[in-house]
Formats: C-alpha cells, sequence, structure tokens
C-alpha cells in the first residue's frame, strides 16, 4: 500500500461532571468525513455509516446535512443488528481533493456536517473505504451528549498527503478557535484546515459543545501503510 488515512476522532480534553465511563450509546450523533482521496490513486471512496441497534426492539434512524447534493435518509435497524448506511455524494468530505499542492493551512467552512438521531439508544461508525479495496478506516462517532468545547488534535508525524482537522458544529453561532484562527459556525458546518506539516498539538475549543475529528489523507509508518482509526479520551 502506497499511503494510509488516518482518522483520529478526538474525544474532549474536560468533561463536566462526566464519569470514568463514556457511554458510546445515544440518540444524536453529528460528526463529518475530512478528505480521504489521494491524487495519485484516484480511485472512488466509499463513504458508509455503521448504526449498531442492540435493543430488542426496531430503531428508526434518520440522518441529514446541509450540503445541497445529500438527500437525507430514514431508515429501521433491526433489534441487534448493524445497518450499513451509504453517504453520498463522495463530495461531502470535508476540503474533497485536496492535496499537497492546495493545502494552505487556512480554514475553509462547508455546509458538511452529518447529524444522526435514533428513537432508540445506538452506537454509530463512520467508515471510509477506497472502492478497491486496498485501504480501509473507520472511527467511532461520540454521541452529541459528550462533545467537549476544548480538544487537541493528533496527527501524522510523516504526511504523504495533507494532515487534517476537521470541526462540525452542533448549534447555531459556534465560535470555534483553531490555532490562531477563529470563525463561526451554523449548526452542521463544518470547519477544516489541511495542512502540510505536522498539526498534532493543535489546540481546538469552541463556546459551545462540538466534534472534532483530525489525522491524516495519507500518512506513512516504515515500509507499510493502511488507513487507521483511534478514538482518544483521557
Amino acid at each position: 500500500m502506497d499511503g494510509r488515512a488516518l482518522y483520529i476522532l478526538l474525544i474532549s480534553l474536560v468533561f463536566a461532571n462526566a464519569e470514568s465511563n463514556i457511554s458510546t450509546i445515544a440518540n444524536d450523533f453529528v460528526f463529518t468525513f475530512f478528505n480521504a482521496y489521494l491524487s495519485n490513486n484516484p480511485s472512488d471512496i466509499l463513504l458508509l455509516v455503521l448504526v449498531s441497534n442492540n435493543n430488542n426492539r426496531t430503531a428508526n434512524v434518520t440522518v441529514d446535512s446541509p450540503y445541497p447534493s445529500f438527500n437525507n435518509i430514514t431508515v429501521s435497524v433491526d433489534p441487534y443488528s448493524i445497518l450499513k448506511i451509504p453517504i453520498t455524494p463522495e463530495s461531502i468530505q470535508a476540503q474533497y481533493l485536496v492535496n499537497m499542492t492546495t493545502a494552505h493551512e487556512q480554514v475553509v467552512v462547508e455546509d458538511k456536517g452529518i447529524r444522526l438521531q435514533s428513537d432508540l439508544p445506538v452506537s454509530v461508525y463512520a467508515h471510509v473505504e477506497v472502492s478497491d479495496g486496498r485501504n480501509v478506516d473507520s472511527f467511532l462517532v461520540l454521541p452529541v451528549i459528550h462533545l467537549g468545547t476544548k480538544y487537541v488534535a493528533a496527527t501524522s508525524t510523516d504526511p504523504a498527503a495533507p494532515n487534517m482537522i476537521a470541526i462540525v458544529a452542533y448549534q447555531d453561532n459556534t465560535q470555534i478557535t483553531i490555532g490562531n484562527q477563529t470563525v463561526t459556525l451554523n449548526a452542521r458546518q463544518v470547519a477544516s484546515v489541511a495542512s502540510k506539516t505536522v498539526s498534532s498539538g493543535t489546540v481546538i475549543s469552541g463556546n459551545k459543545p462540538l466534534g472534532v475529528i483530525s489525522g491524516c489523507t495519507s500518512g506513512t509508518v516504515g515500509l507499510s501503510a493502511g488507513y487507521e482509526a483511534v478514538s482518544l479520551s483521557l
């Protein structure tokens, strides 16, 4: 494999009155996908949301996004089962098609956030896969009830393609700061930064709860590479 896309779902550094064991089962989630496209490997990217229903009743799930080309989804997830939901179009990825030439480390705001709601508590995973099957990555989506207001990014130390930080707002008028850049987002808007250099340690903060994903479109470790997903918490 030539490269790997590293997605890291970051859990907030601060949980006020939170228990040490964080439940990832809930009814409301917001998230986004950042660019997984490699310019030297123009394969299609398959985006999926996996919903796990461990209840003894059918869960009714809706998925929506402000992205103009996205068609809202309503599905039922059978008891004790996992349903794969395709997310299209491919261009819903934050900074879609960005590469080492076009990455400029400036904040880009797009209407590419995704919200998933369920009438029963479920677990949610976001899944990214190159259609030829060479590389695959998944990350755990944190429930809205566990979103925080301060994060520290983790990215590749050897990026062959841009390191990425993507922030999705849950509420309107969410002011976020990424490093020394500040923007205001409405609900389900995404602010992202693509960097040619290491972005680990970048502080992300907001005045309201927000979701943060960071990682790398293609990072290399030794002679091997492939998509990875890591969920971090203190």
